[in-house]
């Protein structure tokens, strides 16, 4: 924003995940201008979003599997309004980790994926069901976006885990790659539009 000696306001604006320089239009100012004696309107206030980014980490997602899913992972941060949203990472492999609560450093998010290496099975209800015990102190909305490219261990269980989230409002988000079992990922999700498939 600048202001001229004539008092008139010039804005300007970039689009943060593009760097683009957004268009601007002049509109005249109405010569009624009683609005400025008129109270401040109240600002709405921001709703802050929780998300959980699930990993797989299985033998199946070796070398380009786990690549593209980092890259992937990595973009959906840079992309974030993190002073809106707080992120957290959980991998899991033959067993689930707390990479990171969730936090609002970008810095942390991209170098705790890049960090991330292939281990074992798939062991999804463990990760679900940490998500699921960290998001139920967080206020809604709140979101678990669980990316695989195969089945879990035990399906039974991760479906119980994934209803058992849904159930107190956490919405799941499943996004299969490779081999991923698209029907199955449809029962995980909180609706068919939750359940998204990369090609």
């Amino acid at each position: 924003y600048a202001y001229d000696k004539n008092g008139v306001v010039t804005v300007s604006a970039t689009e943060r995940s593009t760097s683009k320089n957004l268009p601007l239009r002049i509109e005249p100012v109405s010569e009624d201008r009683s609005w400025l004696l008129q109270p401040p309107v109240e600002e709405t206030i921001a709703i802050h979003l929780s998300v959980f980014l699930l990993m797989d980490v299985s033998y199946s997602m070796e070398g380009s599997p786990l690549k593209e899913a980092k890259k992937a992972a990595q973009e959906f941060v840079k992309n974030s309004d993190l002073a809106h949203m707080s992120i957290g990472l959980i991998s899991f492999g033959s067993r689930a980790h707390l990479i990171t609560e969730t936090v609002q450093d970008a810095k942390k998010l991209e170098k705790a994926i890049e960090k991330l290496s292939c281990d074992g099975t798939t062991q999804m209800t463990e990760a679900i069901q940490i998500a699921h015990q960290h998001l139920k102190k967080a206020e809604d909305p709140r979101f678990i976006v669980l990316l695989t490219d195969g089945q879990p261990d035990n399906p039974k269980d991760t479906e119980k885990a994934a209803l058992a989230a849904r159930d107190i409002g956490i919405d799941i988000i499943t996004i299969g790659t490779g081999g991923a079992d698209g029907a199955y990922l449809k029962k995980l999700a909180s609706s068919d539009q939750n359940s998204l498939f990369a090609k």
